[in-house]
């Protein structure tokens, strides 16, 4: 028996129909219901692995560009937010007896003259014993074992691990020990000029430091050999 407009009054029939007219679910439909179920905090870590596995297809992530290395003549300034620094000259001795420094049999002082201003807000002091001031130069001379220095002192009381105080111009003299036939009066050596970047640490303790050294300029100098000072006096 048919039924007006067509119909053939059959209900499992019209379903079928109606089955066979809607539209298959979308692949994409069916990624969205499931990440909506998703944490949202694992989109970061997905996401990102997605991004490091790409980046490794193509030849891994680009490297930022490195600052160039400026080079300086003797007595420009080299400022930061951290300090001010005019290389001098470069002097080497015999020893600085009133320093008590311990030095090794053959060994001589290479002595860096520089004036340092403290352009951050607080004091900092000049110490071996943390980043900071020691960190900011270096010694490039073959067979230097070590390019920090050994100590650092202020030039016009020999005090040692002076304070520096803010906007106050301080002369001071980095020292390394160097063996006796690496340094003559006459050469040239290089200066390395390092900017540091501040950061507050709350590990342990609460901190306010300078460190993180990254070579920002160079200095070239020829070495004076003062000999033995104590003979001049």
């Amino acid at each position: 028996m048919s039924v007006p407009g067509g119909a053939t009054g059959n209900p499992r029939a019209a379903s079928a129909d109606a089955d066979v007219s809607a539209p298959p679910p979308r692949r994409f439909d069916r990624l969205r219901i499931a990440t909506d179920r998703v944490p949202t905090k694992w989109f970061a870590a997905i996401g990102t692995g997605v991004f490091l596995m790409a980046s490794a297809a193509f030849g891994g992530l680009a490297d930022a560009p490195e600052a160039p290395v400026a080079t300086l003549d003797l007595g420009a300034p080299h400022t930061t937010e951290q300090i001010t620094l005019e290389i001098q000259e470069v002097v080497v001795v015999d020893d600085l007896p009133e320093l008590y420094l311990d030095l090794a049999p053959g060994h001589r002082v290479v002595a860096v003259l520089v004036h340092a201003t403290n352009e951050w807000t607080e004091p900092q002091t000049a110490t071996l014993l943390s980043s900071g001031i020691r960190d900011l130069l270096r010694l490039d001379i073959e067979g230097l074992v070590d390019a920090r220095p050994i100590e650092i002192i202020r030039v016009d009381d020999n005090t040692a691990t002076p304070v520096l105080q803010p906007d106050l111009r301080t002369p001071l003299a980095f020292l390394w020990s160097v063996p006796a036939d690496t340094v003559a009066d006459g050469d040239d050596v290089t200066v390395q000029v390092f900017d540091e970047t501040f950061s507050v640490g709350q590990v342990v303790w609460s901190a306010r430091l300078w460190g993180d050294p990254v070579l920002a300029a160079t200095v070239d100098a020829t070495v004076e050999d003062l000999g033995g000072l104590e003979d001049e006096q």
